[in-house]
């Protein structure tokens, strides 16, 4: 098996999209015996984005290495990053037709596109067309899908012969030592805690849940992610802590009581759910934000008004604790790498 991967040769984690990418070259050097090649989308200006009918960079420049990649040397699979690279699987496929070309939704981008559009207005339309038109590309000329939910798959009318469904996966960097016994906790405030980057849904999530839901609950909320700290003058309160991008997560983690997920756009599954689990945490949040997993109500609350989180939170008074083991072992059972592996396979067989 010998595989060429379309897509960013991830390093460092940034954002969920990320963690779902850096899994699945990790996958792919484990089943080829590291015979993957990498070629990356190229950099652009916002004004080549705009005028371009190619999404991410993935230009006819990108294009014309691929095909140049494939003419050198003999490969048994072309694996997509994402769905946003309908050009590159209809070219790939007229010149080898009998390549297998498999693609990795990380959601279904139409979807999202509109969910975009009728939060950001109509400056968005461009790429949700952009989006439809290479998705209808890639259920063409692509060979083999992977899904990370079922939601996904139905939108896009997979059959089970050429659709894989494969949850997202989280590496596990979690420290025993580093959970505080419950008999040694003693934190009079609640800690609370929303991670996310400024990302559209993110920003619609975390303002609804300050506004109905925090002034009529007691405890400390904690937001994390690469370009919040841009909304610190917004978020104003002595009872709000606000932080930009931080290299580690784990500290406001194992600090934390409760992780909560107000998120009502969006597709695919949440990365930072599979985050949470992995933690051990407590997580209250909204259906969207547990698409695609498996709840157990002992760790997971689904809270999809403001009055439903106000009184989840007077349930749990001060009793809760910042470990919770139901959270840590559904994520072992289920969403951790050693657990989706041997699904990652089937796709190849």
């Amino acid at each position: 098996m010998t595989i060429l991967y379309i897509g960013k040769d991830v390093k460092t984690i940034s954002s969920g999209a990320d963690v779902l990418n850096k899994r699945n070259i990790d996958f792919l050097h484990k089943l080829s015996n590291n015979r993957v090649d990498i070629i990356e989308p190229q950099k652009i200006s916002r004004l080549q984005k705009l005028l371009s009918c190619r999404l991410n960079g993935y230009t006819k420049r990108v294009e014309k290495r691929i095909l140049n990649q494939l003419s050198q040397k003999r490969y048994t699979h072309v694996f997509l990053s994402q769905s946003l690279l309908g050009f590159v699987a209809k070219a790939i496929k007229r010149h080898y037709p009998n390549i297998c070309i498999i693609c990795c939704f990380h959601n279904i981008e139409k979807h999202f596109g509109r969910e975009m559009l009728r939060v950001n207005g109509i400056r968005v339309l461009p790429f949700y067309f952009k989006a439809c038109y290479s998705e209808k590309l890639i259920a063409k000329y692509c060979d083999k899908f992977l899904f990370l939910n079922k939601r996904d798959a139905q939108r896009m009318s997979c059959s089970a012969s050429i659709g894989c469904i494969i949850p997202i996966a989280y590496a596990d960097t979690f420290n025993p030592n580093k959970v505080i016994s419950p008999q040694l906790q003693k934190k009079e405030t609640l800690e609370i805690l929303f991670v996310g980057s400024d990302f559209f849904a993110n920003i619609e999530g975390i303002r609804w849940f300050i506004k109905y839901v925090f002034p009529y609950i007691s405890g400390h909320l904690t937001i994390v992610g690469k370009g919040m700290d841009r909304y610190k003058g917004e978020f104003t309160s002595d009872r709000i802590s606000v932080w930009g991008f931080v290299s580690n997560l784990e500290d406001f983690y194992y600090d934390a009581d409760v992780v909560v997920m107000p998120i009502f756009s969006g597709s695919g599954m949440k990365t930072k759910t599979a985050e949470a689990l992995m933690y051990g945490k407590n997580i209250l949040g909204t259906k969207e934000a547990f698409e695609g997993y498996d709840m157990d109500s002992n760790c997971m609350y689904g809270c999809q008004t403001a009055e439903m989180f106000i009184d989840t939170f007077r349930s749990m008074g001060n009793n809760i604790t910042s470990f919770n083991p139901y959270s840590r072992n559904l994520y072992l059972e289920k969403y951790s790498e050693d657990a989706t592996f041997d699904a990652f396979k089937k796709i190849f067989q």
